[in-house]
């Protein structure tokens, strides 16, 4: 797979991650919320709408459309989307919930991100 067809699958992508770092950055400039929390918050919001994004798409992927890889998916949750991943995959309309291995793989990055912030949270809570 070449850079080209990676960054085409990864647009949707790349859009969530720029709109949800100005969207953090906005919060922690006006003293709202703390700089994790501004992250993880939009970034989730704007993972879930990727994910219903991608529902939307796979209900006329008959028609030739492209979906959002399954790996931009589990990105932007293993960036700290993964609030808004589990809305996106648990609220109806349901998406990726009958699938085990996608399922699997969305567990080790929130087990993952559990562990990295068990180990972090002394330094981020000075």
């Amino acid at each position: 797979m070449g850079t080209c067809e990676v960054m085409q699958q990864m647009g949707c992508g790349l859009a969530a991650i720029l709109l949800a770092t100005l969207g953090a950055y906005g919060l922690v400039m006006f003293g709202i919320v703390e700089p994790l929390w501004a992250w993880v918050g939009s970034l989730s919001v704007f993972t879930f709408l990727v994910y219903k994004y991608d529902k939307a798409r796979s209900t006329v992927a008959q028609s030739g459309r492209e979906r959002v890889p399954e790996w931009v998916l589990l990105f932007l949750a293993s960036l700290g989307g993964t609030p808004g991943a589990l809305l996106g995959m648990y609220l109806p309309p349901r998406h990726k919930t009958q699938k085990g291995s996608f399922k699997l793989r969305l567990a080790l990055a929130i087990v993952v991100q559990a562990v990295v912030l068990y180990y972090l949270w002394p330094r981020l809570s000075r």
